[in-house]
């Protein structure tokens, strides 16, 4: 017997000692306690590559907004990379907690939604999102990975993609392993996704049928539901307009309007023509974002239009 024992001892010791290094490092801050990779550094490595930028951001913020939820809430994808919440919560005197995620995507929007919702009496929710994002083609999951890993201790000391974390912090801290740049031909690899995604467009039914039920629980509870459409490049409005989608388009922002308030800056418009207020196509720079943010908070707003609806409480 005792030799079993230490056989099996022997058999766990590998795996004892990669939980408690998952443990030691807390790659996503699940303890909230002192760890020997700073949290910025472990903050940084959420962005390391485009591979692995849904997954780490995710799992982060889910675990972050738990163990401290906030009433107002901004939901979206990597265009909320350069949001200011804090410039938005200087306007309105209310804390906004951005739950913007790289890769993001309309059902990780929706699930994000009833997340939050399960975990704090929302009052103000934005979903941030584009044309684009409505196809059935963008049907696909990000979210069950990272909520598995973070709903519990021992998911999170032993999932794979957490160790994965746990290892590059390691590297980055103590070796020389740095986040990825911009590539030199971003704006090009952008267009051909982007005129891809546009060809292959398809309104996706169920996205529609999702967004209902969100309004219809946001009316329910009284929250207060804001639709945001952010600039794009006018370059993207082109292809657009190449492949004829104005009706689609026309069909999706009726479907926003349907939902709750909704701003659309999507252009084109002044602010869509400039490249140098660019990252790419899809993605602005952090002056213009700031200008959108005071357009839509403080007015007047002059780049876009409204379609208000007042939640009564």
């Amino acid at each position: 017997m005792r030799r079993l024992i230490r056989w099996l001892l022997l058999l766990a010791l590998p795996f004892a000692v990669l939980m408690g290094g998952v443990a030691w490092i807390d790659p996503f801050n699940y303890f909230d306690a002192a760890s020997p990779v700073p949290l910025e550094t472990r903050k940084a490595n959420l962005r390391h590559s485009g591979a692995v930028m849904p997954y780490y951001t995710l799992a982060w913020k889910m675990i972050e907004y738990r163990r401290r939820p906030v009433a107002d809430i901004i939901i979206g994808d990597s265009r909320l990379t350069r949001f200011d919440a804090e410039l938005v919560s200087r306007i309105t005197g209310r804390e906004l907690y951005n739950f913007g995620v790289p890769g993001g995507n309309t059902p990780s929007l929706f699930k994000t939604f009833w997340y939050a919702d399960s975990l704090v009496e929302l009052k103000t929710v934005y979903l941030q999102t584009g044309f684009r994002n409505w196809s059935a083609a963008q049907d696909y999951d990000i979210w069950e990975g990272p909520a598995w890993s973070t709903g519990s201790v021992i998911h999170y000391l032993t999932d794979r993609d957490v160790l994965g974390k746990a290892w590059l912090d390691a590297r980055a801290y103590w070796g020389t392993v740095r986040p990825e740049g911009i590539a030199a031909d971003q704006w090009e690899t952008v267009m051909r996704n982007e005129r891809a995604v546009l060809e292959n467009y398809t309104p996706s039914a169920r996205f529609a049928e999702e967004l209902r039920r969100v309004a219809a629980r946001c009316n329910e509870r009284r929250i207060n539901l804001v639709v945001i459409d952010l600039p794009v490049h006018n370059e993207v409005h082109a292809i657009e307009r190449e492949l004829g989608r104005e009706e689609a388009i026309a069909e999706y922002k009726a479907l926003m309007r349907s939902a709750g308030t909704y701003y659309d800056l999507s252009g084109p418009s002044a602010i869509t023509a400039d490249r140098a207020e660019y990252i790419d196509a899809l993605h602005t720079s952090k002056d213009l974002l700031d200008g959108v943010i005071r357009e839509i908070w403080q007015g007047p707003l002059v780049n876009g239009t409204a379609d208000i609806r007042l939640t009564k409480r």
